[in-house]
């Protein structure tokens, strides 16, 4: 907005570059005017509608913007003015397809019905992007989604972050959408979410965030021929108690490509028919039990066609400790990272080792990097009566891949034992 304003200011005695005296020109608004609009929907919608002082030509042209973008995560508004300024930014707004609708504010206590039917107008003028994030109030019953959301044809893009319920109605067409995020919400039942992710039959990206236990999912099944991105993200703040350690993972989808999953709670995996898989980045739990553990390594196993694979220090605990030993080759491999992250608890386990390192080096031929990170925390001083750094263990052979294709190795935040 300042930049547009700077563009339009005039002086008493404006000057040319070369000192002298001139009329001040105004190129913005001799521009035609879909190039003006299209410059305005770059802006917040607040910041568009600042603009119609600059002139009586631009009073008017923020209601042609197909963009509504408002952010009221840093205002003093209460529930009642927002819900005036939202109504009345719709009105005004004279263009009949929405490009993209945006709200956002995290300390907001929102008008739920208003809520609902804000969405319901947005997708009555054929919007492309729904973005909303409006936090994670629990306060009262969450928003309910407006049927015709389900069945929007133009919608390419849908988050939504805050206390909306996935309850899934009779019918899903949504033949245009492509990325899906779905941060802290509810859901209904197990199966609303399954038909809410299987019905997408163009979905190429899905992120899935979660923080409340009682979000009504337990088994989170995703079942797409579409999908090449995933992120699946359970970051829950209280897993103390074992009991709640009773969700179930899903996954089917033979054209992923990508996998990020970051998981402290889920007892049960079924991740076969990744076939597609080129990367994939596990962080894990690192429960004591061995059917858990070995339960990792065989959904490693299953993601053996992959070509970077990430694992944080709580994965490799658990697969480190299985009882089951790696069997699977990994042919595609060629980038391995590792990290130790500083609240990983080998306390718990004693001693660590390194024997899957050794396995899974010995089933990756064609490994060219190899990079393990230490965070300071990692030390067997961690412990009580541990007083040296968790060591290096020889292997009984030579790995192939060393010989033949590792040409990177690196270690970072390793220390040598105070006798050496």
């Amino acid at each position: 907005m300042e930049s547009l304003i700077a563009l339009r200011a005039s002086s008493e005695n404006p000057q040319c570059s070369d000192g002298s005296n001139a009329s001040p020109i105004d190129r913005i608004s001799n521009l035609p005017e879909p190039i003006i609009c299209y410059i305005l929907s770059l802006l917040p919608t607040d910041a568009a509608i600042v603009t119609s002082s600059l002139s009586k030509s631009w009073q008017f042209l923020w209601t042609k913007v197909s963009v509504v973008d408002l952010d009221f995560c840093s205002c003093a508004f209460d529930v009642i003015e927002i819900v005036e300024i939202v109504n009345k930014v719709l009105i005004q707004l004279k263009s009949e397809k929405l490009d993209k609708f945006r709200l956002c504010g995290t300390d907001v206590d929102w008008d739920r019905v208003n809520v609902s039917k804000w969405l319901s107008e947005a997708i009555a003028r054929n919007v492309k992007v729904i973005d909303m994030g409006l936090g994670d109030f629990v306060d009262g019953e969450p928003i309910q989604l407006p049927a015709t959301l389900f069945t929007c044809e133009t919608l390419e893009s849908l988050r939504l972050g805050g206390p909306f319920l996935i309850e899934v109605p009779g019918t899903v067409h949504l033949p245009k959408l492509a990325v899906l995020e779905l941060d802290d919400v509810f859901y209904k039942c197990d199966k609303a979410f399954h038909e809410f992710i299987s019905s997408c039959s163009g979905l190429y990206s899905l992120s899935v965030y979660r923080k409340n236990l009682n979000d009504g999912l337990i088994v989170c099944a995703i079942s797409s021929r579409s999908l090449r991105f995933l992120q699946l993200v359970y970051y829950y703040d209280d897993i103390d108690d074992a009991s709640l350690w009773n969700k179930h993972l899903k996954i089917e989808a033979p054209a992923l490509e990508h996998l990020i999953l970051t998981d402290a709670v889920s007892i049960m995996f079924s991740l076969e028919g990744l076939i597609s898989l080129r990367k994939v980045e596990l962080d894990l739990n690192d429960q004591c039990c061995d059917r858990y553990c070995n339960l990792v390594v065989k959904q490693v196993e299953a993601m053996n066609c992959v070509k970077v694979l990430k694992l944080t220090g709580e994965t490799w605990v658990s697969l480190t400790h299985a009882t089951t030993r790696l069997s699977a080759k990994f042919e595609k491999l060629t980038k391995l990272y590792i990290t130790y992250s500083d609240w990983t608890s080998y306390a718990y386990w004693g001693d660590f080792t390194w024997s899957f390192l050794n396995d899974l080096l010995d089933c990756s031929a064609k490994l060219e990097v190899l990079q393990i990170t230490k965070d300071s925390g990692c030390k067997r001083g961690y412990a009580p009566g541990h007083k040296h750094e968790i060591c290096w263990r020889k292997p009984s052979k030579v790995p192939e891949c060393l010989s033949r294709s590792l040409a990177q190795v690196s270690f970072y935040g390793f220390e040598g034992l105070p006798m050496s």
